[in-house]
């Protein structure tokens, strides 16, 4: 009789914890920040970027202020997406600077909003546009080895 009862709270306790609903996880306070300063995502259904996007937040993409472009979801507001300028899915408008086209990490999302990013340090965010050569290669002064620069390269 005992182990019955302990398998049935076993099984009221799993049951309940599969509920299915949505746990903040480690972007709530971003994702409410960013809605709190205004900032909007722009996107599609059937968008892969979109979903991309929605999925770097996980459950707590809920809490971003999002617009449905497509008139075919029941949430469609083209017309708002028409008005915002909208060309390219996901859009990112921040209120008073420059908007962000493409899947961006909440990281840097936060930054831009001047929102508390979890687990960041001061260090600024580099945009995804950054070319890499910029960011990996060596000045002079930085090259200790015998390696030749392109200034002693003979021809």
């Amino acid at each position: 009789m005992k182990k019955l009862l302990t398998l049935s709270l076993f099984s009221i306790l799993l049951l309940g914890a599969c509920k299915g609903e949505p746990v903040d996880g480690q972007y709530a306070e971003l994702a409410q920040c960013l809605s709190d300063k205004g900032v909007k995502m722009y996107g599609a259904f059937w968008c892969p970027h979109c979903a991309e996007q929605k999925e770097l937040f996980g459950d707590d993409f809920r809490y971003v202020t999002y617009v449905e472009c497509d008139d075919r979801d029941p949430a469609g507001d083209s017309e708002a997406c028409r008005e915002a300028g909208v060309q390219n899915y996901p859009t990112w408008i921040f209120p008073g600077q420059e908007r962000e086209v493409g899947t961006k990490e909440p990281e840097f999302l936060g930054k831009k909003a001047n929102c508390e990013v979890p687990g960041m340090t001061e260090t600024p965010i580099e945009s995804e546009e950054t070319p890499a050569e910029e960011v990996e290669t060596p000045s002079e002064e930085e090259n200790t080895d015998d390696t030749p620069t392109e200034e002693t390269t003979e021809a």
